[in-house]
């Protein structure tokens, strides 16, 4: 099969070619292209665990969805697309920071750093023509250039290390690459994988260079290579369902996943209940063995503590403010593993975290908006969103302790109400609101 030519040609073609007619082109499954899916809901991740460190409501289900650099801080964030207009975000708080239309309404859309400025900016493919701009605003493309076949699968990334992106297609499972927007031959070609993949690129060690994940069902299959061998790392996350984002989150020059919901009306509406009543913050990552002292992230009035405890000895986690003790979330002997909240009350808000503990330990901040939703069984204790109506629930608990459900409709104690107490029966006041869960074994919520 030959190799691809990328042909370079002045902007000022864009007026002749804008008249010729639009061909189709398959969407990349990867950084830099249409997310794709349905739902405003958006799950994303700054490690590699199963849970997600933002939830982020933004735009319409209908919307088209990217993410990208928009202001050149070193953190990805969404844009929606309606038509040919586009909505751009610099925050995880979903609010609009950029508006402008480019290209045609059924253009297909690439994002990319083309210039290495630190900005991405955008490129509109029809058939296998590219017009590339370098500034979030309408106007004339910059570049524009024909590549490959107009039935390719294209991918965006930086192959070469030298921060500016380019492309690359795929036919069934051989890429063919370019290091430049310029003319010749593909920089090279290889062949990766199984033609039925689903490929996403990212820098997913931060050395600069994309290379791929391979996604089947919700598994992804991560390498730091664009070569053939195993998988560097292995990761479950979301749902088979749902559709994949590429990004850097938080900042740390690593792209890492995210994932496109679409939710129950209620659902998103308790995240952003959740978001307006305790905030949003960048979340962190603590470990240890022993005792420490933990300022919480800036901004974090209430969230999760994701923790875990190896020790035979005593493990608590304080909140502290003035020199007081304010709140105990955890306070057990021996091994622990569960989720809990902190700041539910706006008079626990603020202060810092304390461990005390006679082993290894890890624990998780996150923003309430991460937690999941209020299932009817876990193991363990629990923080999750609820934002149904109000209904009944009876209550079954393995565990040596009674069972206790605390639901909170606000960030004042006078908001707040016990659900269940002892393995029995309670209700559900309507949502959106936090239940928390006190459990040390496997427990059951059904509601009647």
């Amino acid at each position: 099969m030959p190799r691809p030519r990328l042909i370079l040609r002045s902007a000022v073609v864009v007026a002749v070619a804008a008249s010729l007619a639009v061909l189709g082109g398959t969407a990349a499954h990867a950084k830099g292209g249409d997310v794709g899916g349905a739902g405003s809901t958006y799950y994303l991740n700054d490690e590699w665990s199963g849970q997600a460190n933002h939830v982020v409501e933004y735009g319409l289900r209908t919307d088209r969805a990217y993410s990208g650099d928009w202001d050149g801080d070193g953190k990805d964030s969404l844009a929606v697309r309606r038509g040919n207009r586009y909505y751009l975000t610099n925050s995880t708080t979903g609010k609009v920071a950029i508006t402008f239309a480019y290209g045609r309404t059924n253009d297909v859309t690439l994002v990319g750093d083309w210039n290495g400025d630190g900005v991405d900016t955008l490129a509109v493919r029809r058939g296998n023509m590219y017009y590339f701009t370098n500034k979030l605003k309408g106007g004339d493309a910059e570049t524009v250039l024909a590549y490959g076949r107009a039935g390719d699968q294209v991918l965006v990334g930086d192959w070469n290390g030298d921060g500016k992106d380019t492309l690359a297609v795929r036919r069934a499972n051989t890429f063919y690459f370019a290091d430049s927007l310029t003319g010749g031959d593909a920089s090279r070609v290889l062949a990766y994988g199984r033609a039925a993949d689903l490929v996403y690129v990212g820098d997913w060690n931060g050395d600069g260079t994309d290379t791929p994940a391979v996604r089947r069902g919700a598994t992804y299959y991560v390498t730091d290579r664009f070569a053939p061998g195993n998988a560097d790392r292995t990761l479950t996350y979301g749902r088979a369902n749902d559709s994949t984002l590429v990004g850097d989150w938080n900042g740390d020059r690593k792209d890492s996943l995210g994932v496109r919901r679409s939710n129950p009306a209620e659902v998103s509406a308790a995240i952003r209940w959740a978001t307006t009543e305790y905030g949003t913050f960048q979340s962190g990552t603590y470990s240890g063995t022993g005792n420490r002292t933990i300022t919480l992230p800036a901004g974090a009035k209430g969230g999760l503590l994701v923790a875990s405890h190896r020790g035979s000895g005593e493990f608590r986690l304080e909140l502290r403010k003035a020199g007081a003790t304010i709140d105990i979330p955890v306070y057990v002997t021996g091994t622990y593993a569960g989720t809990t909240a902190f700041g539910l009350d706006r008079a626990q808000q603020g202060g810092t975290l304390s461990v005390v503990a006679s082993g290894a330990w890890t624990v998780r901040v996150l923003p309430m908006e991460s937690a999941s939703v209020l299932p009817t069984s876990g193991t363990g204790d629990g923080v999750f969103l609820y934002g149904a109506g109000a209904r009944n629930v009876s209550s079954t608990h393995s565990g040596a302790s009674q069972l206790v459900a605390v639901q909170w409709s606000g960030s004042d104690a006078s908001r707040s109400r016990v659900v269940i107490e002892a393995n029995g029966s309670g209700r559900l006041a309507a949502g959106p609101s936090v239940v928390y869960v006190v459990a040390d074994g496997k427990w059951t919520l059904t509601p009647r």
